[in-house]
């Protein structure tokens, strides 16, 4: 499976604000957030991993290793007739979490909150790197993607991250998963793209835009981009 080393030359400040909770019509001093985002930038070793598996849209079925049935119907109608997927996991690291910990338990809340949040905008930043790549290396095939999907999203079971684990080899980049399939480190994401070919119709509007809790989530994107 490829290794993908990301880079984080900056983080979203912005991003970072939204997954902290702060409100726009509520000022917070930026060089606060700013020194979050600068700590989490030292302290993280992005990797990502990814692998091409063979899917079978009538069974709805991963041919990995150990094939398994993807459950769910938000992620199969997703998947829709692609015949092959790409997997990909991407983590950075687990010395920001242990850093983050330190300062909760220091009582260093505010500190601990904005760094745990920078390094979730980090996370993402990583898997659009990517998502990215593997879209340039795809478009050059015939294929179009469809925007990643992960275990937790919509109806897709928590369940099946083990399996997804399994698929990619994500312990080749430091990944596990606990007894209640959560991904270890936790700055880490797991992800599914389905592969079409340029001319089989349009794939499903990406982010936000394409997710059930579209407009009443407590976390919904800015734009629908």
């Amino acid at each position: 499976m490829p290794i993908f080393n990301g880079t984080l030359h900056e983080i979203d400040m912005n991003e970072t604000k939204r997954y902290a909770g702060l409100k726009a019509d509520r000022p917070f001093p930026d060089a606060v957030v700013a020194e979050a985002c600068a700590a989490v930038q030292v302290l993280a070793a992005p990797r990502g991993i990814f692998r091409q598996c063979g899917y079978d849209p009538q069974a709805h079925e991963l041919l990995c290793d150990e094939p398994f049935t993807i459950e769910g119907s938000q992620i199969r109608r997703h998947l829709g007739d692609a015949e092959i997927a790409i997997v990909m996991a991407v983590t950075i690291g687990s010395a920001i979490e242990d850093e983050i910990d330190r300062l909760f338990q220091t009582k260093e809340y505010t500190k601990g909150l904005l760094m745990d949040a920078a390094a979730t905008t980090a996370t993402e930043m990583i898997a659009d790197q990517l998502n990215h790549y593997i879209d340039n290396i795809t478009v050059k095939k015939g294929y179009k993607t469809t925007w990643r999907y992960s275990p937790g999203y919509g109806d897709w079971p928590l369940s099946q991250q083990p399996a997804m684990v399994r698929a990619i080899h994500a312990d080749q980049i430091g990944i596990t998963v606990t007894s209640s399939c959560m991904l270890v480190p936790r700055k880490s994401v797991t992800a599914i793209i389905g592969l079409k070919r340029t001319d089989a119709g349009p794939c499903e509007p990406s982010g936000c835009a394409g997710c059930t809790m579209h407009g009443t989530c407590a976390s919904s994107c800015t734009s629908d981009s």
